[in-house]
């Protein structure tokens, strides 16, 4: 559908495994599709946070020697939490809906729903 490859369908789905085994048959990881996203940014938009992190960790993370993956064991490969996801956002969150959240926080603190 809409000119995507399997690694966008694994990484859409989170089958770490299967895209591997597709990179390591040449697939591209980086490829987009009809609507500009990548394998990443479907993993993003599926909230694949460990695909996300072993997409950024394999392909766009350089160590202090220019070594790349792994720097450590799955899930994190050896790179703050979350990371990959940041990454793979394809826009920065809104300031209005930081603003409305903080709001939605304050309130809800206040109501005692949640700490201070």
């Amino acid at each position: 559908y809409y000119d995507q490859t399997p690694m966008h369908r694994a990484a859409c789905g989170g089958y770490i495994g299967v895209m591997e085994d597709l990179i390591d048959a040449g697939a591209d990881w980086n490829a987009t599709d009809d609507y500009d996203f990548t394998p990443g940014k479907w993993a993003w938009a599926s909230d694949e946070n460990m695909t996300c992190q072993y997409l950024y960790a394999r392909f766009v993370h350089r160590g202090p020697n220019g070594t790349t993956f792994p720097l450590g064991p799955p899930p994190h490969y050896g790179l703050p939490e979350n990371v990959g996801l940041r990454h793979f956002n394809p826009e920065p969150t809104p300031p209005m809906m930081m603003e409305t959240f903080d709001e939605v926080t304050k309130i809800a603190k206040e109501e005692g729903l949640v700490e201070p």
